[in-house]
C-alpha cells in the first residue's frame, strides 16, 4: 500500500506491538506517520501513540474505516443524565406536575392551536427547568 495520504485510516496488523486502526498524519518521500485511533475490534482509543513506517514495511498496514465510537460511554452518559433528570422531577412533583399538565392539556383539551402551542412550549420550558436542577430552593 503506497499511496496513502493525510486523513486516510489503516488498520496494523498484529505484527506491531499496539495493533489496531490508524490515522495517517504524515507522509512523505521515506514514508508515512500513523496516529492510534481504534482497537482492533473498531472502537475508538486515545492513547495519543505514534507509529513510523517506512515505504518498503507499508505491506503491514491495510485500508480500513475510521473507528466507531467509544464503546457504552455515550449510552452510559445517557442513561446516568436521564435518571438524574428523572430524580429532580421525583423531588420537585408539584412543578414537574404543572409542566406535565401543560405539556399534554393540549392533546386532551381542545384549544386553538396557538394557544396549545404555548402550553407546550411553557410546560416543556418548566419541565426543563425542574428536571436540570434549575428550580432548586
Amino acid at each position: 500500500m503506497t499511496d496513502l495520504s493525510v486523513g486516510d485510516h489503516v488498520h496494523v496488523t498484529a505484527a506491531r506491538d499496539s495493533p489496531g486502526i490508524y490515522r495517517v498524519v504524515g507522509v512523505d518521500g521515506r514514508g508515512v506517520t500513523l496516529l492510534h485511533v481504534g482497537d482492533d475490534e473498531g472502537r475508538r482509543v486515545h492513547t495519543g501513540e505514534t507509529v513510523r513506517f517506512e515505504r518498503d514495511a507499508l505491506t503491514e498496514v491495510e485500508s480500513t474505516a475510521p473507528p466507531t465510537s467509544s464503546g457504552p460511554g455515550a449510552a452510559t452518559v445517557a442513561y446516568w443524565s436521564a435518571r438524574a433528570f428523572g430524580a429532580e422531577l421525583a423531588a420537585r412533583p408539584l412543578p414537574a406536575g404543572v409542566g406535565g399538565v401543560l405539556v399534554f392539556a393540549p392533546l386532551v383539551v381542545a384549544v386553538p392551536s396557538p394557544v396549545g402551542g404555548v402550553l407546550t412550549a411553557v410546560g416543556g420550558l418548566l419541565l426543563a427547568l425542574v428536571g436540570s436542577g434549575r428550580l432548586r430552593g
